[in-house]
């Protein structure tokens, strides 16, 4: 079977080589899956990037999300039977970028008949809208949320879970194509900060109230900014750092509105919550899907023997969805 690896950091597409290995067997309560689709996400490529100084502990596979079909069982009474479509549970089951994978069955989640290849191989994101908007922020309907990067993967979603969950979203970008384009998909609210003064038009939609959550994957001036435009009992929360400056926070503001400041990642909350709890959100996601509700979106497949094409795609703007290896 084919494979990617790295057994050092640096710039993926040099770093990363595909190479053949043996398909693996199935052990006894395991499952055997090929695996048909991968999306290509930044934090799986920042963990290829590394720059925290240490090296990867041996030959490392990479990817934490996808799709598959059962291709064997190691018992005969386990819930899964061959053919099956399955995704990995999200990062239980590291190693998407290759043919097969093996693992435990409550490694993998049953995919229904009514969602497409491509949709079921895209839930982390969604799954990560949803816990930060339902168990970080506790966002109730007609409360406002301020989005820092509407034009990103993450900002379209949260666009089109306002629209499903009835929260009024301010979606912030940096230009008039990104904001012609979240149009598109429904945002209701944007400030384009490149004509727009982020404070003033704030205020202006919230009638002076403030917003009662920012999330905010930018950092730097934009989230100084949006910082200010909190209400009394606001909450921030911070979970990328795209412009690579520090947010700056005014200390008696925060005291004074009893504001909160905190950080996020996916993988604390997937690693920290059962199986049980996580794939009871991917079944409502998957609802979602089903009813064309939300839509989760590719913009191009490539080979895994591709995948320097597929990284250089990624990276680049004015994409309309996941890049995937196939």
């Amino acid at each position: 079977m084919k494979r990617l690896v790295f057994d050092k950091h640096g710039d993926p597409a040099q770093v990363l080589r595909i190479e053949e290995a043996p398909v693996p067997l199935a052990a006894a309560g395991e499952l055997l899956v090929r695996m048909i689709r991968r999306p290509v996400n930044p934090y799986e490529l920042a963990m290829i990037s590394g720059g925290n100084g240490s090296e990867p502990a041996g030959t490392q596979v990479p990817g934490f999300e996808g799709i598959g079909i059962v291709e064997a069982a190691g018992s005969q009474d386990l819930a899964f039977t061959k053919g099956q479509r399955v995704i990995p549970a999200p990062v239980d089951l590291p190693g998407t970028w290759q043919e097969y994978v093996t693992g435990r069955p409550e490694q993998f989640v049953p995919v229904p008949d009514n969602v497409d290849d491509t949709q079921a191989a895209l839930i982390v994101n969604p799954l990560t809208c949803l816990v930060i908007l339902r168990e970080i922020l506790n966002i109730k309907e007609g409360q406002w949320v301020m989005n820092t990067a509407a034009s990103t993967n993450i900002g379209q979603l949260l666009i089109q879970l306002a629209n499903i969950l009835g929260f009024q979203l301010i979606n912030v970008v940096r230009n008039r194509a990104a904001e012609e384009n979240i149009r598109s998909l429904g945002a209701g609210y944007i400030i384009n900060t490149n004509t727009d003064d982020l404070i003033t038009v704030c205020e202006r939609l919230t009638k002076g109230r403030g917003v009662n959550a920012v999330v905010d994957p930018v950092g730097g001036r934009t989230g100084s900014m949006a910082a200010k435009t909190l209400a009394f009992g606001g909450k921030m929360l911070l979970f990328s750092d795209m412009s690579g400056d520090s947010v700056k926070i005014e200390p008696m503001e925060f005291i004074s509105k009893k504001l909160t400041v905190a950080g996020y990642t996916s993988f604390h909350w997937l690693n920290e919550n059962s199986y049980e709890h996580k794939t009871r959100l991917i079944s409502e996601i998957f609802t979602l899907i089903a009813n064309e509700q939300l839509i989760l979106k590719s913009d191009g497949d490539f080979k895994l023997e591709d995948y320097k094409l597929a990284i250089e795609r990624s990276k680049e703007s004015g994409r309309h969805g996941k890049i995937m290896l196939v």
